[in-house]
């Protein structure tokens, strides 16, 4: 029945959550102490060449000290969730309907795969 409904598993329902959570937030839909930790790699100053990450919509991922919960949080769970996600679902173009159907096709792919 699970199969049949199209329901996503706990694990893939928590990352449908989270990834909806980080667009919200790229595109001024969640509050600024959220939006805040959502923040896209962008070119540094101070290298010649720039970097490759640059050109993709990946966001920093930033370094926690704890490993207990650290990698839990939001301000790490996001934009890990975010860039593990495919290239056409990070586009700006998507509206928050057209996401979220594909990022609930996308995982559903997913756990159908393994």
């Amino acid at each position: 029945m699970h199969h049949d409904l199209h329901w996503l598993d706990v694990t893939e329902r928590i990352r449908f959550q989270v990834a909806a959570t980080v667009y919200r937030c790229l595109h001024g839909m969640e509050p600024p102490y959220l939006a805040e930790l959502c923040l896209p790699i962008v070119t540094s100053a101070h290298r010649r060449g720039g970097l490759r990450s640059a050109t993709t919509s990946n966001l920093v991922i930033p370094w926690c000290r704890l490993a207990t919960y650290g990698s839990r949080a939001f301000s790490v769970a996001g934009p890990v969730c975010w860039n593990t996600l495919p290239d056409y679902l990070k586009s700006s173009d998507l509206s928050f309907d057209c996401f979220i159907g594909q990022l609930k096709d996308a995982l559903y792919k997913f756990i159908n795969v393994m």
